[in-house]
């Protein structure tokens, strides 16, 4: 039952991203120098002696990233897949090029962040069965604790082809919300690690042969120095580009360095210059976050191919506190008529209008707002916000920071615990005692990226498009524009002629 329900939780994940199989392949194809060792015939290749009864030829590990239809069943449900969502960019403690054939045995990582110093205190016990349980409870209830992750290969390292060809792995650890839960600024955060063995063996990182970890992401101000050769950058900010974008990492932007930035320029679309401006930093730190975030594409066809007006409507009856209170002080625009409320949903208006706008010059569908008695029930789209637990989309939302919005084909849901602002608000500068106190994020570039979800587009992998999992706004606190990649997509599952 347990194997089988690890199938069926797989059969969805591939239901959920269907380039799987692609990915594998290519994957697999690039696993040693002279690429004899790798897919097909490779390691990971056919299942021997088992016979796919369907086809009469043996089972290969490609047979596992297709749909379970092909090896002769099916299942009667699967799991509900998470709506697609848009995240803020996360810290990672990245454990980067293991050599698993130094570890003997698979290992477990334990991570905590701090300020300072941390006691972790291990419980003895009568047995070894006993220790280890407790051990294992006493780690993960620590106050510090932020997750763990699992070093785990097949046999012993030095009797596995497979490993000693591609013995170099990188792991990371999402300590994102811990970080924010202890108020702990990034640049004044330790990582600190407990490697437990498979034995149940428990002991510091520094007395196993696991490298220490390091913090990366957005940890620039975006609005610093530029790294580039020559340029006025500091060391670690410059170390911190150079792991982001594949370079030597010595401090010093040098040639070498400045290749490495244009490599990642071009990959991401951006102006091919060698300089690690505000642009390409965020990009940078988008793309070193960029994972598989549990959010699924939204499945099926879009309802609103060959439609030419969409129409949406706005819940202001949830507006959040974050966006009332905002409204209520000092604008640095232009002072405006009306009551603190009304311009509060003008401002919503605006922001909402410009999203949706967006797309409507991208694509030449009008998108029209609905307001009055009844135009929730009537609307193609509804918008509103919830609270942690009060979500009516699956996954529901994480309080403060991390999920930020969820999107299906009619709804958008923003997360109301997040501190929220509309376009010209001043929002308070981060410093080493409030840095996430102050942490605001602008409605309208998440408001461009879940309409995205609406029309039928999921995830993109490239970091400078608007359809990237993350958070992050152009230099001058606007959204960034959608990209020609963006544009396309959208009048093709829109069906608009080009």
């Amino acid at each position: 039952m347990h194997h089988n329900n690890v199938e069926r939780f797989f059969t969805a994940y591939l239901a959920m991203n269907p380039d799987s199989h692609q990915e594998f392949y290519d994957h697999q194809a690039r696993r040693s120098p002279d690429g004899s060792r790798g897919f097909p015939e490779g390691p990971y290749g056919p299942y021997l002696p088992f016979i796919n009864h369907l086809t009469g030829e043996y089972f290969h590990a490609a047979d596992t990233f297709q749909p379970s239809e092909g090896l002769g069943f099916t299942f009667d449900a699967l799991p509900e897949a998470p709506p697609p969502r848009m995240r803020e960019p996360p810290y990672f403690a990245l454990f980067q090029d293991v050599d698993v054939t130094k570890l003997g045995a698979p290992r477990v990582l334990y991570v905590y962040v701090s300020s300072g110093e941390i006691g972790i205190s291990l419980p003895t016990a009568a047995t070894a069965e006993e220790a280890t349980e407790e051990a294992q409870e006493a780690l993960t209830e620590h106050p510090n604790f932020a997750g763990l992750v699992g070093l785990f290969f097949l046999d012993v390292p030095t009797g596995c082809d497979q490993c000693v060809v591609n013995k170099l792995i990188t792991e990371r650890v999402d300590v994102t919300a811990k970080l924010r839960e202890l108020n702990i600024h990034p640049k004044r955060a330790v990582l600190h690690v407990m490697v437990e063995s498979s034995t149940g063996a428990i002991e510091p990182l520094e007395a196993t042969p696991v490298p220490a970890p390091v913090l990366v992401g957005p940890k620039y101000n975006l609005r610093g120095a530029s790294v580039a050769s020559g340029g006025s950058a500091e060391p670690e900010d410059v170390k911190e580009i150079q792991r982001l974008v594949g370079a030597s990492v010595d401090g010093e932007c040098g040639p070498q360095t400045e290749e490495a930035i244009k490599a990642f320029q071009r990959a991401a679309g951006l102006k091919e210059d060698g300089i690690a401006g505000p642009v390409t930093k965020a990009a940078a730190i988008a793309a070193d976050g960029m994972m598989r975030d549990g959010g699924a594409e939204v499945t099926g066809p879009s309802p609103y191919a060959g439609r030419r007006v969409i129409t949406y409507a706005v819940d202001l009856a949830t507006l959040p506190s974050s966006l009332r209170e905002r409204s209520k002080k000092p604008s640095e625009r232009a002072s405006r008529a009306g009551t603190a409320s009304g311009d509060l949903e003008d401002r919503i208006d605006r922001d909402l209008g410009d999203a949706f706008g967006r797309w409507e010059a991208a694509t030449g569908v009008t998108f029209q707002r609905l307001q009055g008695a009844g135009a929730l029930e009537a609307a193609d789209i509804t918008l509103s916000f919830a609270p942690s637990g009060a979500s009516g989309l699956p996954g529901g939302f994480d309080g403060p920071g991390g999920s930020l919005a969820h999107a299906t084909h009619h709804t958008i849901e923003f997360d109301a615990e997040e501190n929220w602002a509309c376009t010209g608000d001043a929002v308070p500068a981060a410093n080493e005692d409030s840095f996430w106190e102050a942490r605001a994020f602008y409605l309208m570039p998440v408001a461009v990226h879940e309409i995205g979800h609406c029309i039928g587009l999921g995830h993109s992998a490239n970091p400078a498009d608007v359809m990237a999992p993350f958070y992050r706004i152009a230099p001058n606190g606007a959204a960034p524009p959608l990209t020609k990649d963006d544009i396309a997509r959208a009048r093709q599952i829109l069906a608009v002629d080009a």
